[in-house]
Parts: C-alpha cells; structure tokens; sequence
C-alpha cells in the first residue's frame, strides 16, 4: 500500500483550540439512552449505519470512538482530519403508576442539540524495511463525545406526589421515587494506532470522562479514567476485521440519593461498564457497496449503580450499509438491536424490605425508581443517511436515527399492601444528525 505524506499539518494551538470548543459545546448534551444508558455510535456517519464502525469507520470520528485501531483504515489515513458532528435530539417518556385503584400519570418531552468532534492525523511515513515489512506507521489524535446518560423529568406532573401515603406518627411518604434522574456523560479520548504491516493495526485510546448525576436531591459530579484497546486486521483488499475492549469507568457522586427517606443525601457509586465487541467489514461490491456487521457486549450486571437496579448484561447486534451509487455520493442504513437490560419483577411484593447501598427500601420504591427513573429499556433502532463529497478536502453528511417505543409492565402490591401496576414507556425519540469531514 503506498501512502503519500500529508502536505497540510495543523499547529498544536490550533488542535487545543478545536478540542475546547468540542468540549463547550458537548458539555451542553442532555443525557439520553439508546444502548441502555450508551449510545448508537458516535458521530454523523456510524449512526447513519446503526452504530458500526469497529471493522471499517469511514472518518476519523467512528475510528476513534468505535475502536482506535482504525485510524489506520480509514479511507485516507495519509492526510489530516478533522471531524464535526451535531444531533439534534427530539425524545419523549411516559409513566403510569395505579394504586389502590386511583391512576396518576406523567409525560416528559426532550429536545436537545449535542456536538462531536474528532481529530485523526499521521504521526510519521517512515522509510521501508527489509522485505514485507515496510516499518511501522503511527497515527494520532483524539475526540470529544457523549459517551451516554439517562433522565426523565416528571416533577410537577400528577405522578410527582411527594406527600402521597400517610403513615400516621412515621410521616408520610411519596407516591414514587424516580420521578426526576440526571446522568450525562463526556469524554475526551486521546488516542494513538501502530500499523506494523499493511494488514494489521493495533491501538489505544484513553478516555477521560466527566459524568454528572442528580437525582433531586442536588447534582453532584467527578472524573473517571478508563482504556479502550483495539486490533484491525485486513486478511483480504476488501475484507476487514475489527475487535475492540473497553475497560469499566467508576464515578463517585456525593450527597446525591436519599436512601432512608430521612431526608439526608448519601453518595452514590455509577460505572460506565466494560465492553467488548467484534466487526467484520466487507466490500462486497468494489466501490460501490459496503456492509458491516458488529456485535458488542456490554457488562451492565456487574457495574456499580446499574448492578444495584438489577440490570443484566446487553447484547447489541448492528448492522450498516453504505453504497456509493454516484461517485462521490454515499447513501446508508442500518439496524440496530440491543436487549433491553432492565429485569421485569411481576408479580412483585412492595413491603418486601430490600438492602440496597447499605439502607433497607421496600421493593415497590426500587422498582419505581428502576423502571420510571431510568427507562433505558429501547431495543429497536432504525437508521438512515447520506453523505457526499462537497470538494477535494470535504464531505458532509446527513443521518437520522429512529428509536421504536418499548414498553415496560410490572404489577404487585405498593408500599401498604394495595395492588399497584407500574407502567415504563419511551414514547419515541428521533435524532437529526449531520456533520462535516475535513481532510488535508
């Protein structure tokens, strides 16, 4: 493979500059939940094709997010890139909680706008080497990005009745607990790929990444620290193969949950949890049409805070298609499918008494705060997009992402006994992305 050295480099000052402004701007993304509390990919291109990129990304954002080693088989790994993508994010939420035969519902709608930014570029074009091996390639660069989140906000709705049982001399108690949640999280993710031979590549990205939590009783933030590794293999001109693992990402939020109900706030341990996953990339048309099929796990069931929600560990199949019909037009689509992590308890028993964090919570409250406080539970994603090539050194590019509705349905008995029926529903949520690839 001959690669010719970029003619165009970019001055250190011009990269800090370009990373605060994507962290400005991604530090105004709302917490949202796709895969769970993750997201389909990252990045106007990925998500247009289901969230896929492990094996073949197609610009520097996909490969620095999906899996580092990837910046070595982008279309043009030779020049310097630079990556902008925008959401536009339209979601909505519903819950429904009968007890005693009386029903209180409440609705929640989002719009939120959220940046991406990612910058990839050579590091050297070293001299050959003897025989096949033509020395080692390095290549650079980092991205700024939502790696996820969660929230509703039904507070001053019907279903947001602090005051709700009256427990005589105990005092009262609400109706639920769940009725507001806050989790957003943003990463900054240097990253660094060597390519020994042309048909292997091995990389590293460390993301740091900034996570806030609230959950009405006063927001609370930190950092955690985490790797993601990765290996690309191209076993044939146009076949490629990707896996990738990602450690898990613990935060440490103060003072931010009532366990007891004594009115006074505990800490609370959340962990972005470790993932795994495996891509296979072919060409099946030179040219003209590519297909990409990923497969990711992500440990839930042993992460802190989801672990404590009785999550189960999420299996996410994707699938993306990009053909090139024109050339210098690409149009693609993909499916996405992640198991629903969330455990469905029916019939439950609400007075049963359940230790949690060190404090004991009758079961009707955790399940109302698992259900309706986080309702991570969407499973089908439907994608679509476009993309062209505006000129030598740019393309841009149009995506959008549907999430179908799901449903979650528990029945038992609430905290005094009565018969209560608790009902979890995205009602839909829509995501507008574009974007602008920049090469030099």
């Amino acid at each position: 493979m001959t690669r010719t050295p970029s003619s165009t480099s970019l001055r250190p000052g011009t990269l800090g500059l370009l990373a605060a402004l994507g962290a400005a701007f991604a530090l105004c993304a709302p917490a949202r939940a796709e895969n769970a509390a993750r997201l389909v990919g990252v990045g106007p291109v990925s998500r247009a094709m289901g969230g896929t990129g492990i094996a073949a990304p197609q610009e520097a954002i996909g490969a620095l997010t999906q899996n580092p080693a990837g910046l070595a088989f982008r279309p043009r790994p030779e020049a310097v890139e630079l990556g902008f993508g925008s959401s536009l994010f339209f979601g909505g939420a519903a819950a429904k909680v009968t007890v005693g035969g009386q029903t209180f519902r409440g609705k929640d709608s989002a719009f939120a706008p959220v940046a991406t930014i990612g910058a990839a570029l050579p590091l050297n074009e070293p001299a050959p080497g003897d025989g096949d091996a033509p020395g080692v390639r390095w290549f650079g660069g980092f991205s700024i990005f939502a790696a996820g989140g969660f929230g509703v906000d039904y507070r001053d709705e019907d279903i947001d009745q602090p005051g709700f049982y009256d427990l005589g001399p105990a005092g009262t108690a609400p109706l639920i607990v769940g009725e507001f949640s806050r989790f957003q999280a943003l990463s900054f993710a240097p990253a660094i790929a060597a390519q020994p031979f042309d048909w292997l590549a091995l990389g590293i990205a460390l993301p740091l990444t900034f996570s806030t939590l609230d959950l009405r009783q006063g927001s609370s933030d930190g950092f955690s620290v985490g790797a993601q590794v990765g290996v690309s293999v191209k076993p044939h001109e146009r076949v490629l193969v990707g896996a990738t693992y990602l450690t898990r990402q613990k935060t440490e939020f103060e003072n931010v949950i009532d366990r007891n109900g004594d009115g006074a706030a505990d800490d609370l341990d959340v962990e972005l949890p470790e993932q795994a996953g495996i891509g296979l990339a072919v060409e099946a048309l030179p040219g003209w049409l590519l297909v990409e099929v990923d497969l990711k796990w992500l440990h839930w069931a042993d992460a802190a805070g989801f672990e404590e929600a009785d999550w189960q560990d999420q299996y996410v199949f994707a699938l993306g298609v990009q053909a090139s019909p024109v050339d210098g037009v690409f149009l693609r689509a993909g499916y996405n499918y992640g198991r629903s992590p969330i455990n469905v308890h029916s019939p439950f028993d609400g007075q049963q008494p359940l230790l949690k964090g060190g404090a004991v919570v009758p079961r009707y409250y955790h399940e109302t705060g698992r259900t309706i406080g986080n309702p991570s539970f969407a499973q089908h994603h439907l994608t679509a997009g476009a993309g062209c090539v505006a000129s030598a050194r740019t393309e841009l590019h149009l995506g959008l992402l549907y999430t179908l509705p799901e449903t979650v349905r528990e029945k038992g008995t609430d905290l005094v006994g009565q018969p209560a029926t608790i009902v979890s529903k995205g009602r839909y949520a829509i995501t507008v992305e574009t974007g602008i690839t920049l090469r030099f």
